[in-house]
């Protein structure tokens, strides 16, 4: 059966197709806060099927949010695919080769604003709820889709709203489509803490030197500091079952041009992002500001890098902190049965080196595994993503949308 249903997937090739192009001739730039032009697209698409239903739920504006479902055969568990509909900018149309609202080149590569983030993953939705439908005999419980129209700012007013108000918005696991590469399974996330650090000092001509105090300097060495006491947090910490899962991850990760990731993954990291100080060459800065960004593998805590920051500013005259964001770590256990029927079928379909890990970036899969939903990150390779000329693989979309089909029986019947 698993043979036939891909094959059956594979000869819809122009169904996907289809789907994908028409969600990217809809514009919902993410700064535009309107996304119901696509949202009636989607209800347009699937009218008709009896059994398929859906919530239109809103909590700004034109920010739409569409949660779409289908039951099967009986009583059974629910699984949810997790997916926004906003992108990034078009940005300078001249810069374009290809159109942002859609292109298919030579039935390879299909190019547009959004192709790999993530109207392909969403079209691959679609499909599969489809398919389901059409096969609802055979299966039991509940396909839910859960496309939101924010999720590229935070979230904010998509899947978190969702979640905090939507009860149909959970489910027992959740496949989350967002790019990255389907051969790399991602089960969890690095979190993050987002800090101003603030030094105050003593003005005064920069020819005298002995009568101020640096702000900039101050700041400088607060900075220093803050990264010294960020890498004996790390040498102190022991291995975990999950730095050993990752570590695992290196040799395939690498195979996809990912060297380095692995280290990554397991590495606090801090970005200086911006830092400013000073208005002439020949004064001395009173004040100074700088923007860290610091991301925490799993196994930390954002309250570990709030004791650092406190202690470093509490110990340094004239310097000071505040938290911008914070997110913690997340991950799902590698064992969950949602982890298991994706990279079973990704071995199956695409027959080459899958691996199970982790993600360096944020995705909304972090708002379900943060209420103890199991979430897996499985999406297509994305090239260009946020630029010009952002295009995925016709072949990889297609052979995407099989292996979401094939887990979404296998989930929702077990004894497939």
């Amino acid at each position: 059966m698993r043979e036939t249903v891909i094959n059956e997937v594979r000869s819809r090739r122009s169904e996907i197709l289809s789907l994908a192009l028409e969600l990217l001739k809809i514009p919902c730039e993410t700064e535009q806060e309107d996304t119901s032009a696509i949202t009636d697209f989607i209800k347009k698409t699937l009218s008709g099927r009896e059994g398929v239903t859906w919530k239109s739920c809103v909590k700004k504006g034109r920010i739409e949010n569409l949660i779409v479902s289908v039951k099967g055969s009986g009583e059974g568990k629910t699984l949810a695919f997790n997916g926004h509909l906003d992108t990034f900018p078009v940005g300078d149309r001249s810069l374009w080769t290809r159109k942002p609202e859609g292109e298919l080149e030579d039935d390879k590569w299909l190019y547009g604003r959004g192709a790999a983030d993530m109207k392909g993953a969403v079209a691959a939705y679609l499909f599969t709820l489809i398919c389901l439908w059409e096969r609802r005999e055979e299966w039991r419980g509940e396909l839910r889709l859960i496309l939101v129209g924010d999720e590229q700012r935070g979230g904010t007013y998509g899947t978190k709203y969702l979640l905090e108000e939507i009860p149909e918005t959970t489910a027992d696991s959740v496949i989350n489509g967002d790019m990255g590469s389907p051969c790399i399974i991602r089960i969890g996330e690095k979190g993050l803490v987002w800090t101003e650090i603030r030094a105050e000092g003593k003005g005064g001509h920069g020819a005298f030197v002995h009568q101020g105090i640096n702000a900039a300097e101050r700041l400088i060495r607060g900075i220093k500091e803050i990264g010294e006491t960020l890498r004996k947090l790390q040498e102190s910490q022991g291995s975990s079952e999950l730095d050993s899962l990752i570590a695992a991850s290196a040799p395939v990760l690498e195979h996809y041009g990912l060297k380095g990731e692995a280290e990554i993954l397991r590495s606090i990291t801090s970005n200086l992002g911006y830092i400013k100080g000073g208005s002439a060459v020949n004064l001395i800065p009173d004040q100074a500001v700088a923007g860290l960004d610091i991301r925490i593998p799993c196994g930390f805590t954002t309250k570990d890098i709030t004791d650092i920051l406190g202690r470093v500013c509490g110990e340094n005259r004239g310097l000071s902190y505040r938290i911008v964001d914070a997110v913690e770590p997340n991950w799902t256990e590698p064992a969950e049965p949602v982890v298991n029927v994706v990279r079973q079928n990704c071995d199956i379909v695409f027959r080459s080196p899958v691996t199970v890990t982790c993600r360096v970036g944020a995705s909304d899969s972090a708002y379900y595994r943060q209420r103890g939903v199991p979430a897996v990150n499985c999406g297509l390779t994305a090239h260009n993503a946020g630029r010009e000329d952002e295009y995925v693989s016709v072949d990889e979309l297609v052979d995407l949308t099989a292996v979401f089909v094939m887990s979404a029986l296998d989930y929702l019947t077990p004894k497939i």
